[in-house]
């Protein structure tokens, strides 16, 4: 028969350092503890400036911040990226509703020469006719050039928007390199954490 081997009962710590309160299992941990929790800590982490009590303490404490900081500094910079991307593409859905804005003003446009082409039409018949009064006349030039002031308007804001178009472009194309070159820097990154850790 195989025996079976019990675990061996750990001891809870019942000796409790009276400077910080850290609890230690035996009197010989509780003075290798004080000896390091009496000395005024002097060692500065060059990463967050935290202040250790010893060397040893320091190294392994900026070994985890070193960690800490990296992780960090790569998810600020997935962040950046993650906010450029968004802005770039709130840029091009406002350069598409300028162009599709543009395309309804070419169409009121055309439909509004439509209207100015049979209004003419009517004049000319209406001059043509014997019976035509001046009043009718003057009524249709009237309206055409009432149409033809909608058309300069129409026109006025077709240039409006192709000019923010041109300015959406630019700062696209401002956007696009800035994310290219933070994507490049960030591969740079990665494998220079990867061969730091190789090592």
């Amino acid at each position: 028969m195989s025996q079976v081997h019990e675990p061996i009962p750990t001891r809870e710590p019942r000796f409790q350092c009276i400077r910080c309160g850290q609890m230690c299992q035996d009197t010989r941990g509780l003075s290798n503890h004080q000896a390091k929790c009496n000395v005024d800590p002097r060692f500065s982490c060059k990463f967050c400036k935290k202040m250790c009590s010893s060397a040893q303490t320091l190294y392994r404490h900026e070994d985890k911040c070193k960690a800490i900081r990296s992780a960090q500094l790569e998810i600020d910079k997935i962040n950046k990226l993650e906010n450029l991307s968004i802005s770039l593409q709130q840029r091009e859905e406002e350069h598409t509703r300028f162009q599709e804005q543009i395309l309804e003003y070419q169409k009121h446009i055309q439909d509004m020469k439509d209207v100015i082409q049979e209004l003419k039409d009517i004049r000319q018949t209406q001059e043509q006719e014997i019976s035509t009064s001046a009043s009718t006349i003057h009524r249709l030039n009237h309206t055409i050039h009432q149409q033809q002031n909608r058309i300069e308007s129409y026109q006025d804001l077709i240039a409006e928007k192709n000019e923010r178009i041109n300015h959406l472009e630019e700062q696209a194309k401002e956007d696009r390199k800035i994310i290219f070159d933070f994507a490049f820097k960030t591969i740079e990154l990665r494998k220079q954490a990867q061969d730091n850790q190789c090592f």
